[in-house]
């Protein structure tokens, strides 16, 4: 039986098989850049919006009131009924975890607020201009 052909089938099928196989690699975590808009293109209408601020360090406040996140959806709603007329505007760090963010929308839609009635702003951190020799 010869065997110098099957060596060279053999060759050809190890060179196919790692040619067509994917290595995967594991991710641990995943790093998400949010856009970023220089201004808006028109001013928010509509009449005066209470701010509903979310730091970077995951301190929220309505308006100048600091609040935890775990009695944001009782006090949005009781804010909900107080002030119905009054609306809300959502401003958000851009170094927020993005848990933190899905936890606040969480909270206005048991509140009773749609989220698409809330403009989003996103706070960026202005960077240091680097120094000129």
């Amino acid at each position: 039986m010869p065997i110098i052909s099957l060596i060279d089938i053999l060759a050809i099928l190890l060179i196919f098989f790692v040619a067509t196989s994917t290595f995967r690699r594991k991710k641990s975590a995943m790093t998400v850049n949010l856009p970023k808009a220089g201004a808006l293109a028109t001013p928010l209408t509509g009449g005066e919006r209470i701010p509903l601020v979310v730091k970077s360090s995951e301190e929220i406040f309505l308006g100048e009131t600091a609040l935890a996140l775990e009695e944001l959806p009782a006090l949005l709603t009781a804010f909900r009924a107080n002030r119905p007329e009054s609306k809300l505007e959502l401003q958000a760090d851009e170094q927020l975890p993005v848990g933190t963010l899905v936890g606040v929308w969480d909270a206005l839609t048991r509140a009773g607020f749609s989220i698409k009635e809330i403009p989003t702003r996103l706070q960026v951190t202005p960077k240091a201009a680097p120094a000129n020799p």
